[in-house]
Formats: C-alpha cells, sequence, structure tokens
C-alpha cells in the first residue's frame, strides 16, 4: 500500500503509525505510566478541592463531577500528548519537554492549593499565568517534535486559558 500524496491526511496517518523504536509492551507500559502520574495529580487536587470543601461547610454538593470531566479530558490528552513523544523520541533528547510535562502538574497542584485551600485569588492568578505560559511553551517545543503532540495540547492550552479568565474576573471583582 503506497501512500497518496493527494492525501496529506493519509500520509500523515501512514508515517505516525509505523512502529517506533520501543517494542509494543514497552509502548504499553509507558502509556500506563503516564496515564497513571496524570491521574494520581487529578486525584490528589481533587482530594485539595473536597478538603477545601468540607472546610468551607459549602452547601454545594459537588461530588466533582467536573474536575473528573474537564480536568480528566485536560490529563488525559496531556498525558497521550507525552507518552506520542516519548514512543518516537528517546529520553536523553525529550529533557526539557519531560521537565515541562512535570512542571505543568507541580504548578496546577500548587493552583489548587492557592486558589482551595489558601483562598488567595491573586497568588492563583499568578500561578495561572506560569501555568499558561508553560502550556504555551509546551505546546511550542511538542510542535518542533511532533505535531501531533501539540496538536493534543491545544485544548490543554485552552482550558487554562479560561482558568486565567475566570481568575482574573475573581481578581476584578473580589479585590
Amino acid at each position: 500500500m503506497s501512500s497518496n500524496p493527494q492525501n496529506p491526511f493519509l500520509s500523515s496517518l501512514l508515517a505516525y503509525l509505523k512502529p517506533s523504536h520501543r517494542t509494543l509492551p514497552e509502548q504499553i507500559v509507558g502509556l500506563f505510566i503516564f496515564i497513571l502520574f496524570s491521574l494520581s495529580v487529578l486525584f490528589f487536587n481533587d482530594w485539595i478541592l473536597n478538603a477545601s470543601l468540607s472546610a468551607t461547610k459549602n452547601p454545594w454538593n459537588l461530588k466533582n463531577w467536573w474536575t473528573l470531566s474537564a480536568w480528566g479530558v485536560y490529563h488525559l490528552l496531556f498525558a497521550i500528548s507525552m507518552w506520542t513523544l516519548w514512543r518516537r523520541i528517546s529520553l536523553l533528547k525529550l529533557k526539557i519537554e519531560l521537565s515541562l510535562f512535570i512542571t505543568q502538574f507541580l504548578l496546577q497542584v500548587l493552583f489548587f492549593f492557592c486558589f482551595f485551600i489558601l483562598e488567595q485569588n491573586l497568588l492563583s492568578l499568578f500561578v495561572n499565568l506560569f501555568l499558561v505560559s508553560n502550556s504555551l511553551l509546551c505546546i511550542l517545543l511538542f510542535y518542533k517534535k511532533k505535531k501531533i503532540s501539540a496538536s493534543l495540547l491545544i485544548p490543554c492550552f485552552m482550558w487554562i486559558f479560561y482558568l486565567l479568565g475566570a481568575s482574573m474576573s475573581l481578581c476584578i471583582l473580589n479585590p
């Protein structure tokens, strides 16, 4: 089966499906590790949110459905994006990208801590600015290595950018 030069989608899909330098069990374990890491951060943030809601005796009965939906999609996309890079490129060449991947999740934990536990809107806004810049830097660096990895990060960037706007409006409305 030859790639059709008239159909760029088909040729890019065939190029993506070509074998990696990693074996299939390595790829499966790697995907599991990236998803496990991402979801552990998600559940830690969920624990922070539950601790803050129970501490303030909030009347909302949020069983965090939005955390498991929007943030869950965010974490899965970020993990799959990093995995698509990892399966094609060695970790020695992905030092900066992997550092930004881990930094993104550390900044999320810091954002949840500042926003929900400390209830500091301005501090959480500054952390969110770092989140946005880190996410944009991830997209740019991932794009240089694999375009599909950067494409998976665009909804993540849009979500973080939405949170930046929400944090900014909270700072303006609650001086």
